[in-house]
């Protein structure tokens, strides 16, 4: 009886001589879109050689390194071999391959067919390049006979008794060989930066009273480097210097191009947060921060989670921290700057200016006193205290050390007005020459007027970069003087006056100041 077959291709990689693959031990993600891996394990080399194919990463350079415990290895190199694979055949070289010295009945046409046993082929191998190919011809033994026959003429394949389904065959890959000095079982330990693993901060603020609020960090991880199963996984907080680390290392440069970005996230499978926890049923977090461990490595700060999967391709969402924080809400205004170049190159006959209407918007002080730095990122603020949430923001928290503060800034305040005029109140002419320039200075007044619409007092810093010589302000001030990079005749200071306004009060700051201007 004849039986035909009828493949379905499913190649499965085989590496006799690879031993046991490197486990990936611990990674450390950083913002910069780069993960730093350690990978270990104890291979068994084929004479004294353990090569990496499917595990060879995308190593960035200068940061590729094989370690052995016990000082074993001699060298480590890359370069192409043919490696081999089993699995069913794809093709009817591969068929005839797999039952060498077995009955066959080899259909040429709907009239014609030859049966035999497979007894050899024809060359599958060049020598010159190193590189398998299928050969041309097949040969089969009958009674007392032998003849060639051109694979790509058989239409079909029959068999007198049960094929074998399994082939041996090569394919030429890319490897990394690592060459130990002798060849026995030998512990390998690989480090490494990597593209392709990143992670962005966001803060989800919840105003819970007017003095309080909860902040809670979260990391969002995009994963298209490779995968990442049961592994001790660091969120790195800090500027880490990596110089030169842009391109692909030297051994591995023959891999594909590093690494890209993907903006279409619903490319790829969305992983489940690794955890997350429910505001409205959550016991109030404490005000150092419940979350996961952390820990300080010179000036940069890890977030360490233990046995976290994240699946190549994947999206996950990862609560760090969840801590109550004490807040102090302030108002802000920025008054218009003064240009030096203006005043130095243009003629002011009388100096006056206004600014009716300078923008005022509140802001939340912020003091850390969790057991964390807070990284920068952005900021979502919804206010809870009547039980509902309502969106009020989102901006940016800077950098925010432990025991330090920042400034988040929430929305415009209509309800508070703040008003700057100046005018020139006294010169003195030709006080200073440049060639035919002539330069007077004079002395300016200006009245800042801050009038509070709200039902509640209010904290105001009022901010602005002031030309010339401070000379006296009706309310303290903080001066900052700014470098001259330009050698301007008028120095620049950052000046910030910090008052409170009641409610309903309109409040008036007077301040002076002298300034040398063009006067022809």
């Amino acid at each position: 009886m004849k039986y035909f077959l009828s493949f379905i291709v499913s190649v499965i990689l085989f590496i006799p001589f690879a031993g046991a693959q490197l486990q990936t031990k611990s990674v450390s993600v950083f913002k910069n879109n780069k993960a730093f891996f350690i990978k270990s394990g104890t291979v068994l080399p084929k004479g004294t050689q353990y090569w990496l194919t499917g595990e060879i990463p995308s190593a960035l350079f200068g940061t590729l390194w094989f370690q052995s415990p016990t000082n074993a290895i001699k060298s480590v190199s890359s370069n192409e071999q043919n490696i081999e694979k089993q699995g069913t055949p794809v093709n009817n070289y591969e068929i005839l391959k797999a039952n060498l010295n077995k009955k066959v009945i080899l259909f040429l046409s709907p009239t014609e067919s030859v049966d035999g046993i497979v007894q050899s082929f024809s060359d599958d191998y060049d020598k010159e390049t190193k590189n398998y190919f299928t050969p041309l011809f097949v040969t089969i033994k009958g009674n007392n006979w032998w003849q060639s026959i051109k694979i790509d003429d058989i239409k079909r394949i029959g068999f007198a008794e049960n094929p074998v389904t399994s082939v041996t065959s090569y394919e030429k890959k890319k490897v990394v060989t690592v060459e130990f000095n002798e060849g026995k079982a030998q512990p390998l330990n690989m480090m490494y930066l990597e593209n392709g693993l990143n992670w962005s901060p966001n803060y989800l603020l919840e105003l819970s009273s007017e003095n309080k609020g909860i902040l809670t960090l979260q990391a969002q991880v995009k994963n298209d480097a490779e995968d990442i199963s049961n592994t001790d996984v660091s969120f790195v907080v800090g500027n880490a210097n990596f110089k030169d680390a842009n391109k692909l290392a030297w051994l591995v440069d023959f891999l594909p191009s590093l690494s890209s970005e993907y903006d279409d996230a619903n490319a790829y499978s969305n992983s489940v947060s690794y955890k997350s926890s429910a505001a409205d049923e959550a016991a109030p977090p404490s005000p150092e921060g419940d979350g996961v461990d952390g820990e300080t490595s010179e000036d940069l700060f890890f977030y360490n989670l233990k046995n976290l999967s994240l699946p190549k391709g994947s999206r996950t969402q990862i609560e760090l921290f969840r801590a109550e924080v004490e807040i102090e809400h302030v108002y802000e205004a920025n008054l218009s700057e003064m240009i030096p170049y203006n005043l130095e190159n243009y003629v002011y006959q009388v100096y006056a200016t206004e600014d009716p209407n300078a923008k005022t918007y509140h802001s939340l002080k912020l003091n850390n006193q969790t057991k964390y730095p807070w990284t920068a990122g952005l900021c979502f603020v919804v206010n809870a205290e009547k039980g509902s949430k309502k969106p009020i923001s989102q901006d940016m928290i800077t950098y925010t050390p432990i025991k330090g503060d920042n400034c988040l800034k929430l929305t415009e305040s209509p309800d508070i007005k703040v008003s700057q005029t100046e005018r020139e109140s006294d010169r003195k002419t030709n006080i200073r020459k440049r060639g035919e320039i002539q330069y007077d200075k004079i002395t300016v007044d200006a009245e800042i007027k801050i009038k509070n619409y709200k039902a509640k007092d209010v904290k105001m810093n009022i901010t602005r970069l002031v030309s010339g010589e401070l000379s006296k302000s009706s309310a303290d001030w903080k001066k900052t003087d700014k470098i001259n990079y330009s050698n301007y005749l008028n120095k620049t200071t950052a000046v910030t006056w910090e008052t409170n306004v009641k409610a309903g009060e309109e409040k008036v700051i007077k301040y002076s100041y002298t300034i040398v201007v063009r006067a022809n």
